[in-house]
């Protein structure tokens, strides 16, 4: 998101680079997973195993949307794309929520204490709900002709890439 704010490309580029080396990490804890649920293994181990294929699997989504952003990001900057001021606010405040939950669930899923899950679905509601209010302004923006339908087009991928992302997080947790 500091890239499509920033219009910085460098920043977009890293992201990517960053989301190769997920990629790259997923593929190949994946196969050890593989290897692992092939072993004997007693009922809570299995459970275990097969937990961390879900956390991966949602981890790298979470990794894909960010590609996603970022490359949304390198079309804003290059196409010199504009946005309405109230579309960058609320771009901006689901961003801030969404970075919030992400921080709270990463704590909670590190420490395996669930006394965050309460605060963590709040936020993930708080997030869809906030996702459906921006596309309704959105909507009133195109209707009013304030805003363009390409940049209208990225604005709704990134609303539902954070809500995505949210809710990835959110499964994580409930794991």
């Amino acid at each position: 998101m500091e890239a499509f704010f920033e219009r910085d490309a460098k920043k977009a580029k890293k992201v990517i680079e960053y989301e190769k080396t997920v990629d790259y990490l997923h593929h190949n804890i994946n196969a050890a997973l593989v290897e692992i649920i092939d072993m004997k293994l007693s009922a809570d181990e299995a459970k275990k195993t097969g937990d961390m294929f879900v956390i991966l699997s949602e981890v790298e989504q979470i990794s894909d949307r960010a590609e996603s952003i970022a490359e949304y990001a390198m079309s804003v900057a290059e196409n010199d794309m504009a946005f309405t001021d109230e579309a960058i606010g609320e771009l901006t405040t689901l961003k801030k929520v969404t970075s919030e939950l992400m921080g709270i669930a990463l704590e909670t899923y590190e420490k395996q204490d669930k006394a965050q899950v309460p605060a963590i679905k709040e936020l993930v509601r708080n997030v869809s709900e906030q996702t459906t209010k921006y596309a309704e302004n959105h909507f009133a923006r195109l209707k009013d002709k304030n805003c363009k339908p390409k940049s209208g087009i990225l604005f709704m991928d990134i609303l539902k890439d954070l809500e995505n992302s949210s809710d990835c997080a959110e499964r994580i947790v409930l794991i």
